[in-house]
């Protein structure tokens, strides 16, 4: 909300629940600041201040409507310059300018996530980062959990290697089977066999198209649920991300690797890779949890990602216990708990958003970490498209058939 929009909600407040005279019949009774034009109240930002601070002291004899329009009469953009100062201290430097910021924030933050925002970064701080002994704590238990899931890796090194070998033979045999050059697509020849995938699976794809050898034209976004509720699984889920993006690598297919929480009214998503540093995957090992839970506006953020490919086939693969919980609330609404996330509230939205992905032609593909009581809710959001691990020892099994379906599907 810009100045405008701010006074002009002001005005509109007054107008309905207070008596008053228009500026222009105050002469100069008007407090400094504050100037007439069209009877309507204008505020000069720069000498405003100082009323405004005598006037906040009396808000107890202010009805509460007010009270809360106040929330909203601060300058919008100097409380969000000082909140991605905060996040900068804590989480990272973002990777983002201001005005990419606000661009991203128009298409993403709508709808269920008005007013929240999206905070990208990649972990690293800046030599003028602010630093108070909360965000030193955070950093250095950060520094401590990685070290912590290298160890646990280690420990687990052979299991880990055959996982990644059993893994990456998997994906390789559904790659270098003999295709005929042509595969499923939003556009080409109708296949009749597959109109029933649009009606019932929301697949747009069900024509023909013929292309040229391009098994290989495939993208893979790997995102990490983050939040706290995974603290006692920490090392167990940086370990399987890595298995994941390892075998991956190793098949040759472009891989992205990030985490989401959410703080206050931010969802942050902290990037270890991108689709070209193949050599990068230790950074998935900084995995640390903290904060909540976003996740519908965590997937709608992905996605909004990985349009930005311009491989024909994208597969998103999400691991996350399937429990939306963000109950840091929206200050300044009329009615916060409309605002809570958490419960049937997160797990629709959570579906809905996995829904539009998939409507989009991007497969969505979750890997439940959760605990068995709260599977239920994974499956609400993620359908079919889930698998569950119930012991290390099956995770390159179970992972990769869910991947071997997924690329026949998408090449069939």
């Amino acid at each position: 909300m810009d100045t405008g929009q701010i006074i002009s909600r002001m005005n509109r407040i007054i107008d309905v629940y207070f008596y008053h005279r228009s500026a222009h019949l105050l002469h100069g009774n008007m407090p400094p600041g504050i100037q007439n034009s069209k009877g309507s109240l204008q505020i000069n930002n720069k000498k405003s201040n100082s009323w405004r601070s005598s006037f906040l002291k009396h808000f107890n004899l202010i009805p509460s409507e007010l009270n809360r329009a106040f929330s909203w009469f601060k300058s919008v953009d100097q409380i969000n310059r000082y909140d991605r100062k905060f996040m900068s201290g804590y989480y990272g430097a973002s990777v983002l300018q201001e005005p990419q910021i606000k661009a991203v924030e128009k298409n993403l933050c709508i709808g269920n996530h008005r007013n929240c925002h999206i905070y990208f970064t990649k972990g690293n701080f800046n030599a003028d980062s602010e630093s108070n002994r909360s965000m030193l704590k955070h950093r250095d238990d950060v520094l401590k959990q990685r070290e912590k899931n290298s160890l646990y890796y280690n420990k687990n090194l052979t299991r880990n290697n055959n996982s990644i070998m059993k893994l990456t033979n998997k994906i390789k045999n559904v790659m270098l089977v003999d295709r005929e050059s042509s595969c499923r697509s939003e556009t080409g020849k109708l296949a009749a066999g597959k109109v029933w995938r649009n009606l019932y699976l929301y697949d747009n794809k069900i024509f023909i198209k013929k292309i040229e050898n391009d098994v290989r034209n495939l993208t893979v976004d790997i995102m990490l649920d983050s939040s706290l509720s995974q603290e006692s699984r920490q090392e167990i889920i940086a370990e399987e991300g890595y298995v994941i993006a390892e075998s991956l690598t190793r098949c040759q297919i472009p891989v992205k690797v990030y985490s989401f929480c959410s703080f206050h009214d931010y969802t942050i998503l902290n990037l270890f890779r991108d689709y070209n540093e193949t050599d990068k995957n230790n950074r998935i090992f900084n995995y640390t949890s903290s904060g909540c839970n976003r996740d519908g506006l965590a997937v709608r953020a992905a996605l909004y990602m990985m349009r930005n490919s311009n491989c024909s086939h994208k597969i998103l693969i999400v691991l996350s216990d399937g429990k939306p919980n963000d109950m840091q609330c929206i200050p300044g609404q009329a009615n916060d708990v409309e605002y809570s996330y958490a419960d049937n509230v997160g797990v629709n939205d959570t579906a809905l958003e996995v829904r539009k992905g998939l409507q989009s032609g991007i497969s969505i593909l979750g890997v439940f970490t959760g605990r068995k009581e709260d599977l239920p809710a994974a499956q609400k959001i993620y359908g079919r498209n889930l698998v569950y691990i119930k012991s290390p020892g099956r995770f390159a099994d179970t992972v990769g058939v869910m991947l071997q379906n997924e690329l026949n599907n998408l090449y069939d």
